[in-house]
């Protein structure tokens, strides 16, 4: 009976966060958009010269996406005269020429506000997602364009990283700070800080690792179930759908190297986690369709159950097809020869030291098949969105270095 308790107040928490939600997005639309209007060629400018998908890093290739970037900004210039703010916040309005080309049409928008003082175009919704990333944008825009933001977003990032590892450290876990830094340039940080598209599941994975450093103690008996739904909370608010299975599952493999469970008790572990996650990240979209369509008149719950049903139907494409295609993506640079140099000295080490355990490989074997989970089940999403959705294979990098990763004394949790 206590069990079922703990998990009606997991949901519950996800039905309260989603009413949050909603609530920080009608104060955020009801902000001017006056500020935004002058820095809006500034930043349209940036995107118009780099074009949709320049490369990320010379050195390790990857790709930005300019184009989402372009819609997530449109976002935030609609002024909502004709539309009550839960309206806004419920139907997530932009123009039109965002669904064709968001760039262009942006940069039409800002010429025309700079020329004229207005605009005119039509508004269309997306509102099968939250998009609350529009919590801290929006702010950000109408104090400086985007150039700015992306230089924030690198000190941001870099604080984050070094932040997560002093927790590491603190922890007495030093053992997974290298696993996560390799895995962190795996993410390509240069893509990271200039796409805000990237940047949303990011972060939303170094929250999850934050709350687990600083209150492991908290998640003992059953408790980790919280965290693993408001990790699932946090990344659906603020995704589009990129790499959200990362923040779970980074943070999962975190806490298993902390926990040292019988393999019962991991397996056990890893589907109450996974339940959780679900019910946070499944639960508000759910809580987002239903609030809107309920509420506004528009049939948000059909356009998502419609888009839904694209994004799983992987055509022709087959899961090997899939998987292959999104692997090659993720390691197709030198990363992948310093991940498995640390892999062999790692294990080196461990069977030096009589270290190997089968408990260790088969929960984190566990954790590596849940991409190629992902893949199947979003097989046409994961293979016309593999310049981001190839991300999801750092979960196999980091369980894999992680579970050769040989145990230190003096570890304490």
């Amino acid at each position: 009976m206590k069990r079922v308790i703990e998990w009606v107040k997991v949901i519950a928490l996800v039905v309260v966060l989603a009413f949050i939600g909603a609530g920080l997005l009608c104060l955020i639309e009801m902000m001017p958009v006056h500020g935004i209007e002058k820095n809006l060629k500034a930043s349209a400018d940036v995107l118009v010269a780099e074009g949709q998908y320049p490369v990320a890093s010379s050195r390790y290739g990857g790709s930005l996406d300019n184009w989402t970037d372009a819609v997530m900004i449109s976002e935030c210039i609609y002024d909502g005269k004709d539309n009550s703010a839960w309206n806004r916040a419920m139907l997530s309005l932009m123009p039109e020429t965002s669904c064709v080309d968001p760039i262009g049409g942006l940069d039409a928008i800002a010429s025309s506000i700079s020329s004229t003082g207005k605009t005119d175009v039509n508004y269309v919704s997306y509102g099968r997602y939250w998009h609350g990333y529009k919590v801290v944008l929006k702010p950000l825009l109408s104090i400086k364009p985007y150039m700015s933001i992306r230089k924030a977003n690198l000190i941001a990032m870099i604080l984050s990283v070094l932040l997560v590892c002093v927790l590491m450290a603190y922890r007495k876990c030093t053992g997974i700070i290298i696993p996560y830094l390799l895995t962190f340039m795996l993410l390509m940080p240069e893509a990271i800080y200039k796409s805000m598209q990237y940047s949303t599941c990011f972060y939303s994975m170094q929250i999850g690792l934050v709350l687990l450093l600083l209150f492991y103690n908290k998640f003992e008996n059953d408790k980790y179930i919280f965290l693993f739904s408001l990790i699932g909370v946090i990344t659906n608010y603020v995704d589009l759908l990129t790499y959200p299975l990362v923040p779970f599952a980074i943070t999962l493999i975190a806490f298993l190297f902390m926990r040292r469970g019988a393999i019962i008790d991991n397996v056990i572990c890893i589907i109450r986690a996974g339940v959780a996650w679900s019910l946070g990240y499944g639960g508000l979209w759910i809580m987002k369709w239903v609030l809107a369509t309920v509420t506004t008149g528009f049939n948000v719950l059909q356009d998502a159950a419609t888009n839904a049903a694209v994004r799983a139907d992987g055509g022709a494409a087959s899961l090997s097809e899939v998987f292959w295609t999104n692997y090659n993506a993720c390691f197709g640079n030198e990363l992948r020869i310093y991940i498995l140099i640390y892999i062999i000295i790692a294990l080196g080490i461990k069977i030096y030291h009589n270290q190997v355990s089968f408990r260790d490989y088969f929960i984190y074997l566990l954790v590596m098949i849940m991409p190629v989970v992902w893949y199947f089940v979003f097989r046409q999403h994961s293979i016309i969105h593999t310049f981001f959705t190839n991300k999801e294979v750092v979960v196999i990098a980091m369980a894999a270095m992680v579970m050769c990763t040989p145990w230190m004394k003096k570890e304490r949790f």
